[in-house]
């Protein structure tokens, strides 16, 4: 018997209860630590627009990876997002990387990949969603 999605209505759920957060608890940890997985060079055109690409690589800024996206280390930056104002809100937030729009958590047909970096995901009404949903049948997998 072929496992159903998961319901539109519960994906929205759990993501509005991750930004309310985000907003309200976490002031954008994501965005201050650690790396950005990025997807295309139009993503690093999108965080970098007045950088030219090549100088972005010769000084490691952006480094491919093994899997031939590109990774953003924002300590080589100054420890944070460029687009992260001073209230920590996102400047670029209706057109933020896709990486952006998924992080911490990717619903993927009846598959939910989660990151345990962000302090949503470990929140207990995020992990009651999840519960739910693992019982319900739907695979998790813990990204980190």
């Amino acid at each position: 018997m072929r496992k159903k999605a998961i319901p539109a209505k519960t994906i929205n759920k759990i993501k509005k209860l991750i930004n309310d957060y985000c907003i309200e608890e976490c002031n954008a940890k994501c965005c201050k630590k650690g790396k950005l997985l990025l997807q295309s060079i139009e993503e690093i055109k999108l965080i970098f627009p007045n950088m030219k690409i090549e100088k972005l690589f010769s000084k490691n800024i952006i480094q491919i990876t093994r899997f031939n996206n590109y990774v953003l280390n924002y300590e080589l930056i100054g420890g944070k997002c460029p687009h992260l104002s001073s209230n920590d809100l996102c400047e670029i937030y209706r057109l933020r990387p896709e990486v952006c729009k998924d992080f911490p958590i990717i619903f993927k047909k009846n598959t939910i990949y989660y990151s345990t970096f962000c302090p949503a995901i470990k929140s207990s009404l995020v992990q009651k969603q999840l519960s739910i949903l693992k019982q319900r049948g739907v695979t998790l997998y813990n990204m980190i």
